[in-house]
């Protein structure tokens, strides 16, 4: 009887230790490898700074002035892209709030007819994912651009560069860094803030509004199903497209986790300069989970791994 009851203990334990175990490996995991949320500009800087001493003389001026040139084009080409898009969610939204009827794009016009509405939503949507896959790259360039600004020219220039070169994502407005004697008031400062604060809400504002216009459209249309099953088809490849290219936007804009494996390199290293100090690293960072893990196997949560095999030798 009492045995019995040690192992029905025993088994009501077993679930939660293991939980247990599992989230201290997972904590310990996070603190020798932890994560660093960085965006898509700061880990193009931490990236490029790993390139080796031999070939950082390359990153010069005239390799700036090949990324400008590269992204202006690759900009001219997305505007005209987004111009096209733009105009053809305009018509639809237009038509369905009956304003207008007809649109004419490069000399082809469109009239409104059944189906139109849902082939044109399909192709705005399909362009749209081409439109933010070619500004993602747009991103990447101005990201290099912005590392070689604060390389190549001298610190105080960095502002003014920034304004000329990179104006999608300047504010406007100049921050002294070579007069530490003269610094803002209070109220530039509030105003400052208060128009950041203002802009943020007005894109907000914007991407709230059309999306709402969106989903109304989409319901519109999949209740009319002009075409029958084939409209609902077009409806649902939108709202495909749309999922992702708001995940592609997050992974191409938005703040991203990395997993942070320095400690590792830095055991590699000293695995290759001084052995015993790589031994002694190699301890320090995974001897708690070693002692975690054996003192599970001796009260029989876990088995014992496997000894790890070693090669034949012929």
């Amino acid at each position: 009887m009492k045995n019995a009851v040690s192992r029905l203990k025993f088994w009501v334990q077993l679930p939660f230790v293991r939980l247990g175990f599992y989230l201290r490996e997972r904590s310990r995991k996070n603190t020798l490898f932890p994560r660093r949320w960085l965006t898509p500009s700061k880990i193009i800087g931490i990236d490029i700074d790993g390139i080796e001493d031999d070939d950082r003389e390359k990153l010069d001026r005239a390799f700036l002035d090949l990324l400008l040139s590269r992204r202006d084009y690759i900009k001219e080409r997305y505007n005209k892209i987004l111009i096209i898009n733009t105009s053809l969610f305009l018509f639809v939204a237009a038509n369905y709030f009956g304003v207008v009827s007809d649109i004419s794009i490069f000399g082809i016009s469109i009239k409104n007819s059944p189906g139109v509405a849902e082939f044109l939503l399909a192709t705005s949507s399909t362009i749209g994912l081409y439109s933010v896959s070619m500004h993602g790259n747009i991103t990447v360039i101005d990201g290099t651009i912005s590392y070689l600004i604060s390389k190549i020219f001298p610190k105080g220039m960095e502002n003014v560069l920034k304004s000329a070169l990179l104006t999608d994502y300047q504010f406007g407005k100049y921050f002294p860094i070579n007069s530490p004697h003269i610094v803002f008031t209070e109220v530039h400062s509030l105003f400052s803030i208060l128009s950041a604060i203002g802009t943020a809400i007005a894109y907000v504002f914007c991407a709230v509004v059309v999306m709402f216009i969106n989903i109304k459209m989409l319901l519109s249309l999949w209740e009319k199903s002009s075409l029958g099953i084939y409209s609902q088809a077009a409806i649902v490849y939108v709202v495909f497209c749309g999922i992702i290219g708001l995940m592609l936007i997050i992974l191409s804009r938005m703040p991203g986790p990395y997993r942070d494996y320095t400690s590792l390199q830095r055991i590699q290293i000293a695995e290759q300069l001084n052995p015993a100090h790589a031994e002694a690293l190699r301890e320090q960072a995974y001897k708690a989970s070693v002692l975690d893990r054996l003192e599970l196997e001796r009260k029989g949560f876990f088995k014992p791994l496997p000894p790890p095999s070693r090669p034949s030798q012929n």
